[in-house]
């Protein structure tokens, strides 16, 4: 297996739930080690969503069961108004984030295959660190027992998310990263934050890997022995940093999780931008 996708790989998994985009990370690191040009470096780090999709797909599997089975209620009842339980209150909210993505996703394809190269990933990820420092700031004083959780899902979290997610699109904005500061920002507990942005990953990618793939825009000088190998990487590996990123999420306060989290975001960017 060539030692560009085992690179890839491990990037994929583990900076995919972290706020730095591992789309441009992993470009990053196929361009400037492996002389890989933009457009097969970004075809490659979307192959790679598969490894990680499948890991949150399993970890989750026993709320997704639940999700889908509620589904005709959920819409059902959506469309009499009438009251949503909160596994109800979930399916709407990742229907409505889903459709809403996709909405602001698309038209941003073709121009993010033309102008990949005029990006500044860098810029974006650490921006989006000092926001979550601030956010961690302004909350010090706050109590964790007064923050939301998924029971107290809203229709306007659903539309600010979902139209924030489909940003993800363009390299350099992190789809973990924007999602949680988001749901973060909106007062959700860390762990809550965290499992909703999980969660929303997965018609994201699944829609968007399939749009790109019927477009042709996959197109890889890969083989598919070193594309399900690079997979199989960031499955493993992204498997176990979502079992790490929850169990430090249960370990800090609230504020010390937007400040852990956004120091990440700002040394990742001021390593490849010094």
């Amino acid at each position: 297996m060539d030692y560009s996708i085992i690179i890839a790989g491990i990037i994929q998994g583990m900076t995919e739930w972290l706020p730095i985009s591992s789309k441009s990370q992993g470009m990053l690191a196929l361009m400037n080690f492996f002389n890989t040009s933009a457009t097969e470096a970004f075809s490659i780090m979307l192959w790679l969503h598969i490894g990680t999709l499948l890991a949150v797909t399993i970890k989750f599997w026993g709320q997704l069961t639940r999700i889908i089975k509620s589904v005709p209620a959920t819409i059902s009842k959506s469309i009499k108004k009438e009251h949503l339980d909160e596994t109800e209150k979930l399916t709407s909210f990742l229907i409505i984030t889903t459709i809403l993505s996709g909405i602001v996703m698309f038209p941003l394809y073709k121009i993010v295959k033309m102008e990949m190269l005029n990006l500044s990933p860098e810029l974006f990820t650490l921006l989006l660190g000092i926001f979550l420092i601030i956010t961690g700031l302004m909350l010090i004083k706050r109590h964790n027992e007064n923050l939301r959780e998924r029971a107290n899902l809203e229709k306007k979290d659903s539309v600010i998310a979902g139209l924030l997610q489909g940003l993800s699109i363009i390299p350099g904005i992190s789809r973990s990263g924007i999602t949680t500061a988001t749901l973060l920002g909106l007062k959700f507990k860390q762990t809550t934050a965290l499992t909703l942005s999980f969660l929303m990953s997965i018609p994201f990618i699944f829609f968007g890997f399939i749009a790109g793939y019927l477009s042709g825009e996959l197109t890889t000088t890969l083989s598919t022995a070193e594309i399900i190998g690079g997979n199989i990487i960031s499955f493993g590996i992204g498997y176990a940093t979502i079992d790490l990123l929850l169990f430090v999420a249960n370990k800090l306060k609230f504020w010390m999780f937007c400040m852990f989290i956004g120091a990440i975001a700002i040394l990742a960017s001021l390593f490849y931008l010094l």
